[in-house]
This record gives structure tokens, C-alpha cells and sequence, in this order.
């Protein structure tokens, strides 16, 4: 039986977010703001269901994926102290993809780059601080990571609040729910 490797993982989810940036720039450029509100909200419960059951599937199994990859015991407890926090940020970066899509199929390309640009130099520092000043070695990596994913999160959905708060409101329509999956597993095969 095949093992499915990360690169497979990775394209599947490219397609997924292929998938529903044109959907979203489908549905929020015809102004029907009921079906964009539905469509928005079928993604947002999608992605936030996955975000949040990947959360916890890292989390859960961390210590065994690095076994079963044969990782040396001595590096174990600290691969999977950092996996577990990583994963802890999971959720908010699935809210950071979300919203800065739905902003750039708006037509703003660069809010998501500087709110991205943001969080990047926020982790910059926080490194900096958490290795350095707190000598917290690889969990304050870590922790420097999912705090720049919240603060990525946080300032993309804080632009929609000020700009369009029509896109923070959650209506699921099951219709696009199944689309997203019928045109995401077509450019998988």
C-alpha cells in the first residue's frame, strides 16, 4: 500500500485553496451578498472544522509521528514540544488564509502581504526575545510562531471588521460545501 507523503498533503491543500479563492471571487464579485454570505460561510466552517481537527491530530500524535519517522530519542520530546505548540496555530492560520482571501477576492492584494509582513517581523522579534532573552529554547520558537498566527489572524479579520463586515458573518450552505469538494477533487486527479 502507498504511504501518502507530505508533498501529496501539500497539493491537496493547494487545490483546496485554489478551489475556494475562485469560488469566493466568483460569488463576492456578482454583489448577491446573500450567496456570497452563504458561500463565505460554507468556507469558513470547512477550513475551521480542519484547521481544527489538524490542530488536534498534530497535537495527539505528535510524539508518534517522530517516532514512527525514526527521529534519534535524544531530539523526540523536543521535536514534539514544538510540534504541539505549532499546532496550536493551526486554527488561526486557517482564519488568517480565509480572510485574506476573501479580502484580495474584494480586490485588495496588499492588506493580506502587510498584515503577512507584519506578523513576519513580529516573529522576527519574539524569536529574538523567547531564544535569547527568556532562553526558552525551541518552545519559545514556537510560541514566537502561533503569537505572529494570531497576530496575522487578528489584524486581517480587524480590516474586515473596519471594511466589510458582511464577510464575518458565518451562514454554511451544504451546496457549497460539496462544490468546493467536486472541483477540489477533480484538480487533485
Amino acid at each position: 500500500m502507498k504511504k501518502i507523503t507530505i508533498k501529496e498533503i501539500a497539493r491537496i491543500g493547494i487545490m483546496a485553496a485554489a478551489v475556494y479563492v475562485a469560488l469566493l471571487a466568483q460569488v463576492y464579485g456578482s454583489k448577491e451578498t446573500e450567496k456570497a454570505q452563504n458561500c463565505m460561510g460554507s468556507i469558513q466552517m470547512l477550513l475551521f472544522l480542519i484547521g481544527g481537527g489538524l490542530s488536534c491530530l498534530f497535537f495527539l500524535s505528535a510524539r508518534g509521528i517522530f517516532m514512527s519517522m525514526g527521529i534519534p530519542g535524544e531530539a523526540i520530546g523536543y521535536a514534539t514540544d514544538y510540534l504541539r505548540i505549532i499546532a496550536l496555530g493551526i486554527p488561526f492560520l486557517s482564519v488568517y488564509n480565509f480572510y485574506s482571501a476573501v479580502i484580495k477576492a474584494g480586490g485588495d492584494s496588499r492588506t493580506p502581504i502587510w498584515n503577512l509582513s507584519v506578523s513576519c517581523l513580529m516573529n522576527i522579534v519574539l524569536d529574538y526575545v523567547f531564544v535569547a532573552l527568556f532562553r526558552l529554547g525551541i518552545q519559545g520558537a514556537a510560541f514566537a510562531t502561533v503569537l505572529s498566527q494570531i497576530a496575522a489572524a487578528g489584524l486581517t479579520v480587524f480590516h474586515l471588521y473596519r471594511k466589510d463586515k458582511r464577510a464575518l458573518v458565518i451562514r454554511p450552505d451544504f451546496k457549497y460545501v460539496l462544490q468546493i469538494f467536486r472541483f477540489g477533487i477533480t484538480g487533485i486527479v
